[in-house]
């Protein structure tokens, strides 16, 4: 994916006018992170435009550098690299290394990427956070899922920051499900699908407000 690709006027054209340019920000999630698809779905049959894209360990492009202790943001190169890079869980995979440098999971620097979106320019920010978990979180029934636990508690602490940098968030209730569960991603993609579209007219009255204050602005934020 070439640069080129990823800049582009703030102010878009579209339908004979310009339009203020919009950014979403996947979370990781493991293997939650299969429900983003719902949510794209969602916002492609509700015509959410969408001129940036974001994500973070199983989202992609963001990884977190261990020999910078900063985050590493692709704009170019190989996708391949980048994904592996950024989904690398430390405590279950080799860290990638690329031009010396030791990069692991992004979700440990940036869960929610809305910062590394802020980077390319002035734009309405949309938030995914796949990890929420309202309320206690279920008693790990072994190691692995003990280390997936911690490594979600981690990175939620980043993602509140994200989130208050937002213009909209969207937190798709997948607190049925484990982060370990593969076999069941048809199930949360249905749900991320269905509690996207209950939010949609939240979200075009949020992106209307910015539009008419000429920038993304914080102008309104889902409830959870």
């Amino acid at each position: 994916m070439g640069a080129d690709h990823r800049f582009k006027a703030i102010l878009v054209q579209g339908a004979g006018m310009k339009r203020l340019a919009i950014g979403l920000a996947l979370s990781g999630g493991t293997a939650k992170s299969v429900a983003r698809i719902g949510v794209l779905r969602a916002l492609e049959e509700n015509r959410i435009p969408i001129d940036y894209l974001a994500g973070t360990s199983g989202g992609a492009m963001v990884a977190s550098d261990l020999t910078t202790r900063e985050r590493k943001i692709f704009r170019e190169g190989k996708v391949a690299v980048a994904c592996q890079a950024s989904s690398s869980i430390p405590e279950f995979y080799t860290p990638v290394e690329i031009d010396g440098h030791i990069l692991v999971d992004g979700g440990i620097t940036e869960y929610v990427p809305i910062s590394a979106l802020a980077s390319l320019g002035e734009m309405f920010t949309i938030g995914v956070n796949l990890g929420f978990e309202q309320g206690s979180s279920k008693k790990p029934r072994h190691l692995i899922e003990m280390i997936v636990q911690v490594t979600n508690f981690i990175a939620q602490q980043n993602a509140v920051v994200s989130e208050r940098l937002a213009d909209f968030m969207i937190h798709p209730d997948l607190g049925e499900f484990s982060s370990l569960d593969l076999n069941k991603a048809s199930r949360m993609i249905r749900k991320a699908y269905r509690e996207t579209l209950q939010i949609i007219p939240d979200l075009k009255t949020a992106i209307r407000v910015a539009r008419g204050a000429g920038r993304g602005s914080n102008a309104s934020k889902s409830s959870r």
